[in-house]
């Protein structure tokens, strides 16, 4: 925490010149009772009647030039009324900021995410308002850059990006990745290019083994086909450091960058590297009624997500906010109004996605995640889907010599579908389902776990900032860890929303 504290209480006065401050706050409470608190088998399944209190609070500070701060402050108070689980306080904060140091030439980035995720990834999923399968995880990360302007087509960048991770009571799963990025870029007018240096390193508590640090020099030349399009050649060479081995690469490719309106962008890069393929895909449309975002990549694990501070789609309040861009060109006026509109629709704010598996060795990730959401002055439905694949990372044809034990490798899949309906001024219908899985690789090739889980509920605005919600939940959880025990259980619950 003390990494994480330091780096805000740094920016403070760079903060305070910010001017447009937008200030949310809401509590909410819910009572559900449950017939399978414990999440135990048939038999032995208890019911319980679970209380929780979550105080929230959301700072932004809308497009500041020098200074751009999010904040999102609360908790979550769970008590169960017959002791079936302990009580417990789950801390959230998810903030990010960016700082211009120096216009036009120093920047300073930071985040941070203390949030509940899983416990045991086999287990079910965690849900807010209760203790099941929860634990506090963070993550932290400062970025100084010097980004600067040269000329009309000529840029400079130099960042330095360090992310530390907790994932637990222990030190265990603790990860530190260190990234340094050097980059000379000139636009396509219509010919360009750039020279790129990064220096990529990860460190886990573990054994010296799962320590790994690749160093890539590469150029590209950027041809402007048009205004809307660019691409072109990649060629380098990288150096890794893995399983005690040092190696040097050839690596090559191409890139293409695709923009035919504001609204409109797809970019994609493909290269041959020193553990095979490697590639990214990214493509985001929106409208003043639809966002839909898409991406598909295979990376070395570099860095960790940190919620708020990356791409739109990992939370619905940043997919809202896209979408209304056009309609509500003010920042600040914006956040407010997406804030209003979850609260009083009875919108869940975070978008289930694949469990975070922090492992104590390097890993080679492919990833699948698309989201399309429509909004209307009635509806508003939300499809995602998403998929992923981590193992242990190696050379092409190379060994590991059992160095290090790939316990976290794993596969998964999910699928989640919002539908929100407003059938009165007062009244909202909301039906939520969601699908995921997650099958073990390497040292837990067999296991495999399925959770299914339907939310339906309605909520009635009370007044112009408090809502009641009403819900009916069934959740059903299919396992073969013999850690774990199957389960389902079903739940009524009534909450009140009170925002200020």
């Amino acid at each position: 925490m003390k990494f994480g504290a330091l780096t805000w209480l740094l920016l403070l006065p760079v903060a305070a010149q910010a001017q447009s401050w937008a200030i949310s706050s809401n509590v909410q409470t819910n009572v559900v009772a449950t017939t399978n608190s414990t999440a135990a088998t048939s038999g032995g399944n208890r019911s319980d009647i679970i209380a929780s209190l979550k105080p929230e609070i959301d700072i932004t500070n809308g497009d500041s030039a020098r200074v751009r701060v999010r904040v999102r402050l609360g908790a979550d108070l769970v008590a169960y009324a017959h002791g079936s689980q302990p009580n417990r306080i789950y801390p959230l904060l998810i903030a990010d900021e960016r700082a211009a140091l120096i216009e036009h030439l120093l920047f300073f980035e930071s985040g941070v995410s203390v949030r509940s995720v899983e416990r045991d990834p086999y287990a079910a999923r965690e849900q807010a308002g209760t203790s099941q399968n929860r634990q506090t995880s963070a993550v932290y990360r400062v970025s100084p850059y010097v980004q600067h302007a040269l000329s009309k087509t000529d840029n400079f960048l130099a960042q330095y990006e360090e992310i530390h991770t907790r994932g637990g009571a222990t030190t265990d799963t603790d990860q530190r990745f260190s990234n340094m990025h050097l980059r000379l870029a000139r636009l396509p007018v219509p010919l360009g290019g750039f020279v790129d240096f990064e220096s990529r390193t990860a460190r886990f508590p573990g054994v010296a083994a799962s320590q790994w640090r690749v160093d890539s020099l590469k150029a590209g030349i950027d041809f402007g086909v048009s205004k809307e399009l660019i691409l072109g050649p990649v060629v380098g060479k990288e150096r890794t450091s893995l399983f005690l081995q040092d190696h040097s690469d050839s690596l090559f490719g191409a890139h293409l960058e695709w923009t035919p309106s504001e609204r409109t962008r797809v970019a994609a890069e493909a290269e041959r590297r020193f553990f095979g393929s490697a590639w990214t895909i990214d493509a985001k449309h929106r409208s003043p009624y639809f966002l839909l975002t898409f991406h598909l990549g295979r990376t070395p694990v570099t860095s960790v997500e940190i919620a708020g501070s990356r791409s739109v789609g990992s939370d619905l309040g940043s997919v809202l906010n896209a979408i209304v861009t056009t309609r509500i060109p003010d920042a600040t006026a914006r956040e407010v109004a997406v804030n209003g509109l979850i609260a009083s629709r009875g919108l869940a704010t975070d978008v289930q996605g694949p469990i975070e598996i922090r492992a104590d060795y390097a890993q080679l990730q492919d990833n699948l995640r698309t989201a399309v959401t429509l909004l209307g002055s009635r509806n508003i439905v939300t499809l995602s889907v998403y998929a992923r694949s981590v193992r242990q990372l190696q050379r092409t044809g190379g060994i590991t010599a059992n160095l290090v034990k790939p316990n976290a490798d794993n596969r998964q899949f999910g699928a989640n579908l919002n539908f929100n309906r407003k059938l009165t001024p007062e009244l909202t219908f909301d039906l939520t389902t969601s699908w995921s899985q997650i099958t073990g690789t390497a040292a837990r090739l067999g296991d495999k776990s399925t959770d299914r889980l339907v939310r339906v509920s309605l909520a009635r605005q009370l007044a112009p900032r408090t809502a009641l919600v009403l819900g009916l939940q069934h959740e059903r959880l299919a396992t073969n860890v013999t850690t774990g025990v199957p389960f389902s259980a079903t739940s009524v619950s009534a909450g009140l929303s009170q925002r200020f």
